[in-house]
């Protein structure tokens, strides 16, 4: 890891930092995908489904994937704010981390709340 002018590219140091904080979230990532990849799976072999019903699941199996992608960047940028106003130990914190989180308690009651209700109609289409 040497280049020419004699500068280390990556210094051994680096590289063990590297695999002691990306492996561990790589592997995370990639597990969370697997899950994806096995339900896909697991739709294809049920017996007797249709084409748009497994067109539906796919379709499902995406969405969810963008969901859970959107929860975590809402819970790290939430944390990560909170923790940059604790560290500037900031009075208004635990205010700050309230509102983080009544507005996600909000996002969730106004998307899931419709779908509960007129699931009986959603269903029918």
């Amino acid at each position: 890891f040497v280049l020419v002018g004699g500068e280390a590219l990556l210094s051994k140091t680096e590289l063990r930092e590297f695999i002691v904080l990306g492996i561990p979230q790589i592997l995370g990532s990639f597990s969370g995908w697997l899950i994806f990849e096995f339900q896909l799976m697991a739709l294809t072999n049920i017996s007797g489904i249709t084409k748009d019903a497994r067109a539906a699941g796919a379709i499902w199996v995406q969405i969810e994937s963008s969901l859970a992608s959107a929860q975590d960047g809402w819970i790290r940028s939430t944390s990560m704010r909170t923790i940059n106003l604790l560290g500037k130990q900031d009075p208004g914190a635990q205010k700050a981390f309230a509102l983080f989180n009544a507005l996600a308690l909000a996002a969730v009651g106004l998307t899931n709340v419709p779908f509960f209700l007129y699931q009986a109609q959603l269903a029918s289409y």
